[in-house]
């Protein structure tokens, strides 16, 4: 619909509106229980019997028991509308349950538990498990009736719901006659509209229809009515012969009235700001009153005057205001001309805003209905069509437009989805055709996309076509209009910015943990980024920058409500109302009408602060809302922490304790000081001393407080009773004069880091000083499609973090809280056999390594096996590799010439340099190794008949490659001793560096961990042909019982391979030292293991699993015919199985084993090797 702009529903907007309210009251959660407790009392019939029988029969209050014999309210949900809906039958009630309840009578009338006769008991059981409804609690329903601020709390929250509940009801009028039918009652407003339009017409066809007058100033006149809530409203409330509120009552009760108003304020101006601006103010011309209509078109001119450019508008809204007759006929109305003189063009488009709804159909109404419905029975979507159908046939039907009959032969031609096409005259429609021989269900999936169009044209377009087209429209104007948006450059990640965000992230986390109802906040005004909320939603995106330079200062952006001195410019005292306002689902104007909430800032409500050294204090008195602050202009948008880090720990504080004080506003021009007269003006209140309170006895005066009260007779604010009488009252003018301020006590350091609580329990913010205390350091992560050579010049490598090496970690913005805690616990991950940490992965695989999970990390760090040198090591180390030398001489360089001429390839051409130089080791290494004529073939350890060539003939096995590897070693003439097998006096029972069918393998310091390691090999497993089964451990220090422990977990690693089925099971097994078997058990069962033989691999045996998993009629369905099969490859002759794994990679792996690092870990991982036949 490219000539539409969309309307938010007002049933909607207030639905949504409402929801949230309840989520900053601090007392809703108890008010809830205790309301479940008196639904429990009221939803079953035999309890209310019981009640009017024991509490209300033979008493002066029998007359009202008729009101108990139904009770259909019911809170299925905690929600503000739910809740509000059962407070409304409530209300009538309670007063008679509070005078009437007595908990003894209600029990004597059963047994001492409260449990009636056993019919009656039975009865009552049944109802309460068929409702879902809590136990019966008499002693909670006794506390709950008898408390003074439960019945506040009601007739608060029926207050706040007032002003929204008359927005959305007014919507549903219609203009034509609202103010006839205004004072009507709804009986009564049915029948008169039934006499005017006929029989079973009870709506006006106009009603909903209130766009213009909305856009008009209607929505103004609800932010008046809300602003004019007042706690005068609810210090009048009446209570049923209760005591009075006390002062944590009175706190409680003003506290949370403040916060839902503010917050219901704050939603209600986001979710209808859009109504004020282009094209939405073009519906205004609409209105009945022609000074009114003019008055709109002169907003709509000034608003166009701000961007002019039809590329920052609406569609709409730049092909009427563009120089042509709308914009013409719209001058010329402003300018005073008549009707007559204005173009058809301009006429048209006025009478159609006047026709445009602003509430919602039927199918809106009934959500709550049918969420009861599908909770209790379960019945789905039948309940909403049948919900919508049924009284639009019944309407039908009682006026005469259909018969019964006829209906019934409509019914009975529509039973079979395949008559409808015909019937409706779209048999022919390309969509059906396609659809006719499918399933029902996609027939109707059809028949609704053709049906519910706009037009009869419409019909036959595509739907997935207009779909793509408007989703083309759609990110093309996006597209154009971000460009129109100035936006401010923004700096480089730095670790100090990274900290900021963190912090602001830690606050709202403590607010949300730690807090209880209000909470207020004090820091210096240089700390915080404000931005005022009305000119967030009012100025153009596109005009930001202008309009942000001009703002006035916070200071004078909040007119103080108190004469009494004025509020420190340097320090800001605050309250958050809301968190991420720009989540929250509205309608966004383009960006040349309107503006929008930046993501992620937060709303703050300012208070005014009326005490000094709040920075360094240990108490405070902050008053309560200001005159600016009734509405959305005298809040602000926290958008981020600004200025100095240790400023920002050191200063900024929160308030734990906040207490209600009464003090009047202008208090100094009485001589006295905020805070003084609290005493005795709680003393007032709580008496409901109040000259207009007929019921209130007053308030008797202590001797010390006589002086002042005769003070404040003398102003007018408070009078006697008589000259002999002692009570006092409150004059009107002392009620009006009567605020409420707050005292803040107990401050704490917001920043302060707790060091009682676990890692995983702490902000990202503690996390990010835990890892500066431990000296990490920090760089931004770069994805591996953006690095580029000159980063790892710079030492931007981003290898995996092992034990011992560079401490480095990598973030964006937002580092991953999981992350973090893994890098603080990598000592103990490195213990549990993980070989190393690798940066940039996703937050289920860090969560994964938290739990003990390896699995998600292993695959990303495929160890080279420690027998083989990588290139980078050997370089690293500065020692020849054996015949590469004479090899790169061969081919016509030296390292020099290569290193260059590499510098100034791509990534891909370095890697096929570095895999021909694989290649080229793994060929030289069989040329110069192996001797040419083995003086015996020596027998191959157990299980080397896995190795066996495809045609069941055993190859002759090479000579046994440790001696190749001693004897480079001692060639490279560098000293160090040959890899010795783990003496047998250790422990194990070694042969040749085999425990049983396990080769030990010990690694020096250095070269696997800070004082060496250990690494097993597994022959009963593989991964695939080219990765084997080992695992790594670390030695935690050099001394023997380090190195005693470290092979005996290994040992017990090698006892338990039987025990899995697959390589990536077996390497992430538990080895806690606490459970470890004593030598004599490990070597007993090494020595009865069977030899392995016909190993799968884990690829294997999950394609086995995976046919296995097939249904039957695959395996049924007739097998394609082979083909010729292709020549195989010339295998290579078989290495034995315990050096296979110390092999090269083959070459369609040797890419990437090329990248992978040496097996320099601490713990456990898989290694690539070569074991092809």
């Amino acid at each position: 619909m490219p000539r539409a702009f969309p309307i938010a529903g007002m049933q909607h907007v207030v639905d949504n509106l409402c929801s949230d309210v309840h989520q900053s009251m601090s007392h809703w959660h108890n008010f809830h229980s205790d309301l479940k407790c008196l639904e429990a009392l009221l939803r079953i019939d035999e309890r209310r019997q019981r009640y009017v029988w024991t509490c209300l029969h033979g008493t002066n209050l029998e007359s009202p028991s008729f009101k108990f014999r139904r009770f259909s309210a019911s809170l299925y949900e905690g929600r503000w509308h739910q809740v509000i809906l059962f407070l409304k039958h409530l209300e009538p009630l309670l007063p008679i349950l509070a005078r009437s309840w007595d908990q003894d009578f209600y029990v004597r009338g059963v047994n001492a538990s409260g449990v009636g006769r056993p019919a009656q008991a039975q009865a009552e059981q049944a109802q309460q498990a068929r409702q879902g409804l809590t136990a019966l609690d008499p002693a909670r329903i006794t506390v709950a009736v008898r408390s003074s601020l439960f019945h506040s709390y009601v007739a608060m929250a029926l207050k706040l719901e007032e002003i929204p509940e008359a927005l959305a009801s007014g919507s549903e009028a219609c203009v034509c006659h609202r103010k006839l039918l205004q004072k009507l009652s709804s009986h009564q407003r049915r029948k008169c509209l039934e006499e005017h339009f006929g029989k079973g017409c009870f709506v006006c066809p106009m009603a909903g229809k209130l766009l213009p007058e909305l856009v008009a100033g209607e929505l103004e006149l609800a932010f008046e009515d809300i602003c004019s809530l007042q706690e005068d409203s609810l210090r009048m409330m009446p209570l049923p012969g209760i005591p009075a509120l006390t002062a944590i009552e009175w706190n409680t009760l003003i506290s949370d009235f403040r916060s839902g108003k503010t917050k219901m304020l704050l939603l209600l101006r986001m979710k209808t700001t859009y109504l004020q601006k282009l094209p939405w103010l073009l519906a205004g011309l609409a209105h009945t009153c022609e000074q009114t209509s003019r008055e709109m078109g002169q907003q709509v001119l000034d608003q166009w005057a701000q961007d002019p450019r039809p590329e920052a508008h609406h569609r709409i809204t730049s092909e009427l205001l563009c120089p042509g007759p709308f914009m013409d006929s719209l001058q010329k109305w402003v300018g005073g001309a008549e009707l007559q003189d204005l173009s058809s063009t301009f006429l048209m488009h006025v009478a159609a805003w006047r026709f445009a709804p602003v509430v919602e159909t039927t199918i809106e109404e009934k959500h709550a209905r049918v969420a009861m419905s599908k909770r209790r029975h379960h019945i789905g979507p039948v309940r909403i069509s049948l919900a919508n159908r049924l009284p639009l046939l019944e309407r039908w039907m009682r006026r005469g437009h259909v018969s019964a009959k006829e209906l019934l032969d409509f019914f009975n031609q529509c039973r079979s989805l395949k008559t409808v096409p015909s019937l409706l005259n779209i048999a022919n429609h390309p969509a059906i055709e396609d659809d006719f021989f499918k399933r029902p269900a996609v027939m109707r999936v059809s028949l609704a996309r053709i049906m519910y169009r706009c037009d009869l044209q419409s019909m036959y377009e595509s739907h997935d076509t207009l779909a793509r087209e408007h989703d083309k429209l759609k990110r093309k104007t996006m597209s154009r209009q971000l460009k129109l948006v100035d936006r401010e450059p923004v700096g480089a990640l730095t670790h100090e910015s990274l900290l900021r965000s963190a912090m602001q992230s830690h606050m709202l986390l403590l607010h949300d943990d730690e807090v209880e109802g209000a909470c207020f906040y004090t820091c210096p005004s240089s700390c915080l980024n404000l931005q005022s909320v009305s000119a967030a939603l009012t100025e153009p995106l596109s005009k930001r920058p202008r309009v942000e330079a001009q703002l006035p200062q916070v200071e004078d952006l909040l007119p103080p409500d108190v004469d009494d001195g004025e509020a420190p410019p340097s320090t800001i005292t605050f309250q958050i109302v809301m968190k991420n306002p720009a989540d929250k689902k509205v309608i966004r104007p383009a960006v040349g009408a309107g503006g929008r909430l930046a993501k992620g800032a937060v709303v703050v409500s300012h208070k005014v602060l009326r005490s000094q050294d709040v920075l360094t204090g240990d108490d405070a008195l902050v008053s309560g809302p200001s005159a600016a602050m009734d509405d959305v202009g005298g809040q602000f948008l926290l958008s981020g922490l600004v200025g100095n880090i240790d400023e920002i720990q050191t200063c900024m504080r929160r308030w734990n304790a906040v207490d209600l004080a009464w003090t009047l506003q202008n208090s100094s021009s009485f001589g006295f000081e905020h805070g003084q007269l609290h005493e005795l003006l709680q003393g007032l209140v709580a008496a409901g001393a109040y000259e207009m309170n007929e019921a209130s006895l007053g308030y008797t005066a202590l001797p010390e407080q006589v002086l002042v009260l005769q003070t404040l007779e003398r102003h007018g604010l408070v009078t006697k009773a008589g000259d002999e009488d002692f009570r006092w009252f409150f004059t009107e003018l002392g009620a009006q004069e009567l605020c409420s301020c707050s005292a803040l006590s107990r401050p704490s350091r917001v920043f302060r880091v707790r060091d009682d609580l676990p890692l995983a329990d702490r902000s990202t913010f503690e996390l990010l000083l835990a890892l500066t205390d431990e000296r990490w350091e920090w760089q931004r992560w770069v994805p591996v499609s953006k690095r580029t050579r000159r980063m790892a010049a710079a030492g931007q490598t981003f290898d995996p973090y092992t034990r011992g090496g560079r401490k480095v970690f990598y973030s964006g913005e937002s580092p991953s809280h999981s992350y973090l805690v893994v890098l603080l616990k990598a000592e103990e991950c490195f213990d549990k056999g993980l070989p190393a940490i690798e940066h940039g992965r996703e937050e289920g695989c860090y969560k994964a390594v938290l739990k003990g999970d390896f699995r998600g990390m292993l695959p990303q760090l495929q160890d080279v096996p420690p027998d083989i040198e990588t290139l980078e090591e050997a370089a690293r180390r500065e020692e020849p590799v054996g015949g590469l030398g004479d090899l790169l001489e061969d081919l016509g360089g030296g390292a020099g010439p290569v290193g260059e001429e590499a510098a100034a390839l791509n990534d891909q051409e370095e890697d096929d340099i570095l895999l021909m130089l694989e290649q080229l080791l793994d060929e030289d290494e069989d040329r110069v190794d192996v001797p040419a004529e083995p003086a015996a073939d020596p027998p191959g350890p157990p299980g080397h008949d896995e190795l066996s060539s495809d045609s069941g003939e055993a190859e002759p096995a090479p000579a046994v490659r440790p001696v190749r590897h001693r004897q480079r070693r001692q060639r490279d003439g560098d000293g160090a001793e040959p890899i010795a097998a783990v003496a047998e006096n250790a422990g194990p029972r070694l042969e040749n560096g085999f425990f049983g069918h396990f080769r030990l393998t010990v690694k020096k310091a250095g070269q696997g961990g800070k004082h060496g390691g250990v690494q097993a090999t597994c022959l009963y497993h593989k991964k695939s042909n080219a990765t084997g089964c080992k695992r790594f451990l670390s030695l935690e220090s050099a001394t023997e019982e380090a190195k005693d422990k470290s092979l005996r977990r290994l040992a017990w690693w090698c006892t338990m391979a039987r025990d899995f089925d697959r390589q990536r099971k077996h390497l992430v097994a538990p080895l806690p030292i606490e459970s470890c078997p004593p030598w004599s058990y490990l070597n007993a069962k090494v020595a009865v293991m069977p030899a392995p033989n016909a190993v799968q691999t884990d690829v294997e045996l999950d394609a086995a699993a995976a046919r296995a998993r097939a249904p039957k009629a695959k395996a049924k369905a007739k097998p394609k015919p082979k083909g010729k099969p292709k020549a195989k490859a010339k295998a290579r002759a078989a290495s034995p199985s315990d050096e296979a794994a110390s092999d090269p990679p083959s070459d369609e792996h040797a890419s990437e084993s090329s990248g992978d690092s040496s097996s320099s870990s601490d713990s456990s991982s898989s290694s690539s090797s070569s074991s092809s036949s």
